[in-house]
Protein backbone atom coordinates (compact mmCIF):
# COMPACT_ATOMS: atom_id res chain seq x y z
CA UNK A 1 0.00 0.00 0.00
CA UNK A 2 1.75 2.87 -1.28
CA UNK A 3 0.05 5.07 1.77
CA UNK A 4 2.00 3.17 3.99
CA UNK A 5 5.49 3.31 3.18
CA UNK A 6 8.08 6.57 4.48
CA UNK A 7 9.30 8.76 2.34
CA UNK A 8 12.78 8.37 1.91
CA UNK A 9 15.56 10.74 2.74
CA UNK A 10 17.91 12.31 0.32
CA UNK A 11 21.75 12.36 1.48
CA UNK A 12 23.07 15.78 2.24
CA UNK A 13 24.14 17.89 -0.82
CA UNK A 14 25.79 21.08 -0.95
CA UNK A 15 23.40 24.35 -0.96
CA UNK A 16 23.75 26.01 -3.99
CA UNK A 17 24.63 29.96 -3.89
CA UNK A 18 21.91 31.81 -4.82
CA UNK A 19 23.52 33.86 -6.84
CA UNK A 20 21.77 36.78 -9.41
CA UNK A 21 20.73 35.61 -12.79
CA UNK A 22 22.39 37.24 -15.38
CA UNK A 23 20.39 40.46 -16.66
CA UNK A 24 18.66 39.71 -19.87
CA UNK A 25 20.84 41.18 -22.81
CA UNK A 26 18.41 43.38 -25.45
CA UNK A 27 19.51 42.05 -28.97
CA UNK A 28 19.50 44.52 -31.30
CA UNK A 29 19.03 44.59 -35.64
CA UNK A 30 22.01 45.83 -37.60
CA UNK A 31 20.82 49.67 -37.63
CA UNK A 32 21.14 49.32 -33.44
CA UNK A 33 17.98 49.77 -33.04
CA UNK A 34 16.40 47.48 -30.42
CA UNK A 35 14.43 44.12 -31.98
CA UNK A 36 11.32 44.76 -29.69
CA UNK A 37 11.03 48.19 -30.78
CA UNK A 38 10.59 47.00 -34.58
CA UNK A 39 6.84 47.22 -34.35
CA UNK A 40 4.55 44.53 -35.19
CA UNK A 41 5.10 44.42 -38.71
CA UNK A 42 8.28 43.18 -38.34
CA UNK A 43 7.73 40.67 -35.44
CA UNK A 44 7.92 37.76 -37.48
CA UNK A 45 10.79 38.80 -39.33
CA UNK A 46 12.48 38.95 -35.80
CA UNK A 47 11.47 35.85 -34.23
CA UNK A 48 14.74 34.18 -35.45
CA UNK A 49 17.01 36.41 -34.32
CA UNK A 50 15.57 36.31 -30.34
CA UNK A 51 18.45 35.06 -27.77
CA UNK A 52 15.60 32.82 -26.19
CA UNK A 53 12.66 31.20 -27.33
CA UNK A 54 9.51 32.31 -25.73
CA UNK A 55 9.25 30.84 -22.83
CA UNK A 56 6.04 29.21 -20.51
CA UNK A 57 3.17 31.41 -19.15
CA UNK A 58 1.33 32.34 -16.41
CA UNK A 59 -2.43 31.81 -18.66
CA UNK A 60 -2.70 29.11 -16.88
CA UNK A 61 -2.33 30.22 -13.30
CA UNK A 62 -4.47 33.38 -13.98
CA UNK A 63 -7.28 31.82 -15.36
CA UNK A 64 -7.69 29.60 -12.32
CA UNK A 65 -6.71 32.77 -9.79
CA UNK A 66 -9.54 34.56 -11.69
CA UNK A 67 -11.86 31.74 -11.20
CA UNK A 68 -11.64 31.56 -7.35
CA UNK A 69 -8.51 29.38 -6.87
CA UNK A 70 -6.50 30.75 -4.29
CA UNK A 71 -3.92 28.12 -4.58
CA UNK A 72 -2.65 26.87 -7.73
CA UNK A 73 0.28 24.57 -7.66
CA UNK A 74 2.33 23.43 -10.45
CA UNK A 75 4.40 20.22 -10.44
CA UNK A 76 6.23 18.13 -12.63
CA UNK A 77 8.85 14.60 -12.02
CA UNK A 78 12.15 14.41 -12.95
CA UNK A 79 14.32 10.72 -13.11
CA UNK A 80 11.07 8.74 -14.34
CA UNK A 81 13.74 6.99 -17.00
CA UNK A 82 16.95 6.41 -15.46
CA UNK A 83 18.50 3.04 -14.42
CA UNK A 84 19.39 4.21 -10.69
CA UNK A 85 18.40 7.13 -8.30
CA UNK A 86 15.20 8.23 -7.07
CA UNK A 87 12.43 9.79 -8.75
CA UNK A 88 11.60 13.72 -7.89
CA UNK A 89 8.36 15.68 -7.97
CA UNK A 90 8.78 19.36 -7.87
CA UNK A 91 5.99 21.43 -6.66
CA UNK A 92 5.67 25.30 -6.70
CA UNK A 93 3.31 28.14 -6.03
CA UNK A 94 3.96 30.91 -7.72
CA UNK A 95 2.73 34.63 -6.03
CA UNK A 96 -1.24 35.63 -6.99
CA UNK A 97 -0.14 39.61 -7.08
CA UNK A 98 3.52 39.64 -8.35
CA UNK A 99 5.72 38.38 -10.79
CA UNK A 100 9.21 37.74 -9.34
CA UNK A 101 12.00 39.24 -11.87
CA UNK A 102 13.09 35.46 -12.08
CA UNK A 103 10.11 34.21 -13.90
CA UNK A 104 11.64 35.50 -16.92
CA UNK A 105 14.29 33.11 -17.38
CA UNK A 106 12.41 30.03 -16.45
CA UNK A 107 12.26 27.69 -19.02
CA UNK A 108 11.50 23.87 -19.08
CA UNK A 109 14.29 22.46 -17.03
CA UNK A 110 15.93 20.52 -20.26
CA UNK A 111 16.03 23.26 -22.25
CA UNK A 112 18.34 25.43 -19.58
CA UNK A 113 22.05 25.06 -18.86
CA UNK A 114 23.26 22.75 -15.30
CA UNK A 115 24.42 26.75 -14.25
CA UNK A 116 21.35 28.49 -15.59
CA UNK A 117 19.19 25.35 -13.40
CA UNK A 118 21.99 26.02 -9.98
CA UNK A 119 21.05 30.02 -10.46
CA UNK A 120 17.39 29.77 -10.96
CA UNK A 121 16.69 27.15 -8.26
CA UNK A 122 17.30 29.46 -5.08
CA UNK A 123 15.71 32.42 -6.37
CA UNK A 124 12.46 29.80 -7.11
CA UNK A 125 12.44 28.53 -3.52
CA UNK A 126 13.12 31.81 -2.04
CA UNK A 127 10.55 33.89 -4.24
CA UNK A 128 7.58 31.44 -4.83
CA UNK A 129 4.93 31.45 -2.29
CA UNK A 130 5.39 28.12 -1.60
CA UNK A 131 7.93 25.17 -3.21
CA UNK A 132 8.26 21.46 -2.22
CA UNK A 133 9.55 18.17 -3.23
CA UNK A 134 8.56 14.52 -3.12
CA UNK A 135 10.81 11.66 -3.35
CA UNK A 136 10.76 7.88 -4.24
CA UNK A 137 13.55 6.11 -3.71
CA UNK A 138 14.62 3.44 -6.11
CA UNK A 139 13.84 0.40 -4.47
CA UNK A 140 10.28 2.07 -3.93
CA UNK A 141 9.95 2.14 -7.78
CA UNK A 142 10.98 -1.59 -7.72
CA UNK A 143 7.93 -2.37 -5.47
CA UNK A 144 5.48 -0.33 -6.64
CA UNK A 145 6.36 0.02 -10.24
CA UNK A 146 6.66 3.16 -12.13
CA UNK A 147 3.07 4.26 -12.71
CA UNK A 148 2.54 4.41 -8.84
CA UNK A 149 5.53 5.67 -7.88
CA UNK A 150 4.87 8.13 -10.05
CA UNK A 151 1.69 8.89 -8.18
CA UNK A 152 3.26 8.86 -4.79
CA UNK A 153 6.09 11.13 -5.68
CA UNK A 154 3.30 13.76 -6.66
CA UNK A 155 1.34 12.97 -3.65
CA UNK A 156 4.28 13.42 -1.45
CA UNK A 157 5.34 16.76 -3.34
CA UNK A 158 1.97 18.35 -2.83
CA UNK A 159 1.33 17.32 0.69
CA UNK A 160 4.64 18.70 1.44
CA UNK A 161 3.42 22.27 0.65
CA UNK A 162 2.40 24.43 3.49
CA UNK A 163 -1.24 25.20 1.82
CA UNK A 164 -2.80 22.23 0.54
CA UNK A 165 -3.83 23.39 -3.74
CA UNK A 166 -7.02 24.39 -4.70
CA UNK A 167 -6.30 23.02 -8.07
CA UNK A 168 -3.04 21.34 -9.52
CA UNK A 169 -1.37 22.14 -12.62
CA UNK A 170 0.79 19.01 -13.53
CA UNK A 171 3.10 17.86 -16.71
CA UNK A 172 2.15 15.49 -19.10
CA UNK A 173 -1.14 13.31 -19.64
CA UNK A 174 -0.47 10.45 -16.41
CA UNK A 175 -3.67 9.54 -14.55
CA UNK A 176 -2.30 10.70 -11.49
CA UNK A 177 -5.52 10.02 -9.32
CA UNK A 178 -4.56 13.24 -6.63
CA UNK A 179 -6.59 14.11 -3.89
CA UNK A 180 -7.03 17.59 -5.46
CA UNK A 181 -8.39 18.83 -8.73
CA UNK A 182 -5.91 18.09 -11.48
CA UNK A 183 -5.38 19.81 -14.26
CA UNK A 184 -3.06 17.96 -16.81
CA UNK A 185 -1.01 19.97 -19.48
CA UNK A 186 1.13 17.96 -22.11
CA UNK A 187 4.47 19.68 -22.99
CA UNK A 188 3.16 21.72 -19.36
CA UNK A 189 7.20 22.33 -18.37
CA UNK A 190 7.55 24.04 -21.87
CA UNK A 191 3.87 25.99 -21.60
CA UNK A 192 2.77 27.01 -18.14
CA UNK A 193 5.09 28.75 -15.68
CA UNK A 194 4.61 26.66 -12.31
CA UNK A 195 5.49 23.60 -13.73
CA UNK A 196 8.38 24.78 -15.39
CA UNK A 197 9.53 26.59 -11.87
CA UNK A 198 8.86 22.85 -10.63
CA UNK A 199 10.68 21.20 -13.25
CA UNK A 200 13.84 23.28 -12.48
CA UNK A 201 14.03 22.64 -8.24
CA UNK A 202 13.57 18.85 -8.99
CA UNK A 203 16.04 18.59 -11.17
CA UNK A 204 18.72 20.38 -9.23
CA UNK A 205 18.10 18.38 -6.38
CA UNK A 206 17.89 14.88 -8.19
CA UNK A 207 21.29 16.30 -9.47
CA UNK A 208 22.92 16.97 -6.13
CA UNK A 209 21.66 13.55 -5.14
CA UNK A 210 23.03 11.82 -8.09
CA UNK A 211 26.51 13.52 -7.50
CA UNK A 212 26.60 12.66 -4.10
CA UNK A 213 25.74 9.19 -4.87
CA UNK A 214 29.08 8.93 -7.06
CA UNK A 215 31.08 9.37 -4.23
CA UNK A 216 29.67 6.41 -2.63
CA UNK A 217 29.67 4.32 -5.76
CA UNK A 218 32.41 5.77 -8.15
CA UNK A 219 32.59 3.16 -10.32
CA UNK A 220 28.95 4.11 -11.94
CA UNK A 221 30.03 7.66 -12.98
CA UNK A 222 26.41 8.97 -11.44
CA UNK A 223 28.04 12.36 -11.22
CA UNK A 224 28.36 12.66 -15.02
CA UNK A 225 24.83 10.75 -15.98
CA UNK A 226 22.99 10.75 -13.23
CA UNK A 227 21.55 7.40 -13.58
CA UNK A 228 20.08 7.40 -17.15
CA UNK A 229 21.16 5.04 -19.64
CA UNK A 230 24.42 6.30 -21.26
CA UNK A 231 26.70 3.66 -22.65
CA UNK A 232 29.31 4.64 -19.90
CA UNK A 233 26.50 2.88 -17.73
CA UNK A 234 25.98 0.20 -19.62
CA UNK A 235 29.94 -0.83 -19.28
CA UNK A 236 29.64 -0.64 -15.80
CA UNK A 237 26.94 -2.71 -15.27
CA UNK A 238 28.72 -5.22 -17.14
CA UNK A 239 31.76 -5.10 -15.07
CA UNK A 240 30.09 -3.96 -11.31
CA UNK A 241 26.84 -5.74 -9.83
CA UNK A 242 24.10 -3.54 -10.00
CA UNK A 243 24.40 -1.11 -6.72
CA UNK A 244 21.45 -0.29 -3.54
CA UNK A 245 20.66 2.62 -5.73
CA UNK A 246 19.76 0.90 -8.77
CA UNK A 247 16.43 -0.05 -10.21
CA UNK A 248 16.41 -3.52 -10.39
CA UNK A 249 13.00 -3.92 -12.17
CA UNK A 250 14.36 -1.64 -15.00
CA UNK A 251 15.45 -4.52 -17.55
CA UNK A 252 18.95 -3.31 -18.49
CA UNK A 253 20.19 -3.87 -14.32
CA UNK A 254 18.56 -6.78 -14.43
CA UNK A 255 19.80 -8.43 -17.48
CA UNK A 256 23.52 -6.94 -15.65
CA UNK A 257 22.87 -8.50 -12.67
CA UNK A 258 22.10 -12.09 -14.23
CA UNK A 259 26.01 -12.07 -15.56
CA UNK A 260 27.52 -9.70 -12.68
CA UNK A 261 25.81 -11.26 -9.25
CA UNK A 262 26.53 -14.70 -9.98
CA UNK A 263 26.94 -17.43 -7.55
CA UNK A 264 30.32 -18.38 -6.98
CA UNK A 265 31.50 -21.97 -8.40
CA UNK A 266 31.05 -24.80 -6.08
CA UNK A 267 28.44 -22.08 -4.20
Amino acid sequence: DAARIVPTRRPETPTPDASVTAPRREQKSQSGQALGCLGEANRCRCLSFSVMPAGPTRRRELRHWREGAAVVAGADEVGRGPWAGPLVVGAVILPPDARPPWLSHVRDSKALSARTRRELAPQITKGAQDAALGWVAAAEIDQLGLAAALRLGYRRALANLACPPDIVLADGSDRLNLPWPTEMVVRGDARVASIAAASIIAKVARDDYMVALDAQFPQFGFARHKGYGAPEHRVALEIHPPCPEHRRSFRPVAQAALFTELPAAGG
